[in-house]
């Protein structure tokens, strides 16, 4: 007896020395990306000036989920407090926080590279999805942003776990993402907003694919405990959104309520999603019901 429990003993201790050792290696290769400094000089985009474009920068600036961390000021606001992960709160976006000396480039290199004027890389920011934002649209939000009067409030300083590193060094949760873009992609000047299947993709891979997956099916996110699991958006019957009409998920985008009467999670951004126009709404309706049904969990 007294030998099983030896070798069962030791058998712990290897597993346990195991995982320090797999830690410390996710944590060190976390770091590397951390404090990768890049050297990414985009072009600038055209930032309008009119009253119409920046009206329409406001707009997106909702409907394609910047308020949700930035709050309806800009100066910042709540995004992600899961004690395993951390606290994270939006930059304070008006000319009293840390984009007072921005220039356009340095707008662009932040929202669609994922890097800060100083090279090194933005952390919690939705830069994988947005480098698909075409030019128009990010020149519109900017000019909103410009628009915006000076708040003074600094949100509280970023605060990631050491669990949330390691994660990240083993690639199971994304906390920069510099890494994971085509700094060299090109990018159209304009998408003519429509009702049109084609334009709901384009929606659909700024803001949905970046949590819904792939094939939008749905699933844990990967390494990412505490947080809600996002469901399966493709019509399947049982699983998916099959049985839904459109007024049924034109209601749950603007109001989070969902044909069953739940309210969708809050780490959901129905409440900024609400500023979507019909055409949007029903351009990525039509794109959901065009794909292939998917059993959930399939991303």
């Amino acid at each position: 007896m007294k030998r099983v429990l030896k070798w069962l003993g030791l058998g712990l201790a290897a597993v346990a020395l195991g995982l320090v050792v797999v830690g410390v290696v996710a944590w060190r290769g976390a770091m590397a990306k951390v404090n990768r400094v890049w050297d990414v000089q985009p072009a600038a985009v055209a930032i309008p000036t009119d009253e119409e474009s920046i009206k329409e920068g406001g707009r997106l600036f909702g409907a394609r989920g910047c308020k949700k961390c930035h709050g309806a000021d800009g100066a910042g606001a709540l995004i992600l407090d899961v004690p395993m992960l951390g606290t994270v709160y939006g930059a304070n976006l008006t000319p009293a926080g840390v984009v007072a000396k921005y220039t356009d480039v340095d707008w662009v290199r932040t929202v669609r590279h994922g890097i800060k004027p100083n090279g090194l890389p933005t952390q919690v920011m939705d830069s994988k999805e947005y480098q698909h934002m075409i030019d128009g649209d990010l020149g519109r939000i900017i000019a909103f942003v410009k628009s915006l009067p000076p708040v003074d409030k600094q949100p509280p300083p970023l605060r990631i776990t050491a669990f949330s590193y390691v994660w990240h060094g083993l690639g199971w949760l994304d906390v920069t993402t510099a890494d994971q873009i085509d700094h060299q992609r090109k990018h159209e000047n304009e998408v003519q907003p429509s009702a049109a299947p084609e334009f709901g993709k384009y929606v659909l891979r700024l803001q949905c694919q970046g949590c819904h997956g792939e094939t939008l099916s749905g699933g844990k996110l990967s390494g990412a405990p505490g947080l809600p699991i996002p469901p399966n958006l493709t019509p399947d019957d049982e699983t998916g959104l099959g049985k839904w009409t459109f007024a049924e998920f034109a209601t749950a985008m603007r109001t989070g309520k969902r044909p069953d009467g739940r309210v969708l999670d809050n780490f959901m951004p129905w409440d900024t999603y609400a500023s979507m126009s019909d055409d949007e709404l029903t351009a990525i309706w039509g794109y959901l019901r065009a794909q292939p049904p998917r059993k959930f969990g399939g991303r």
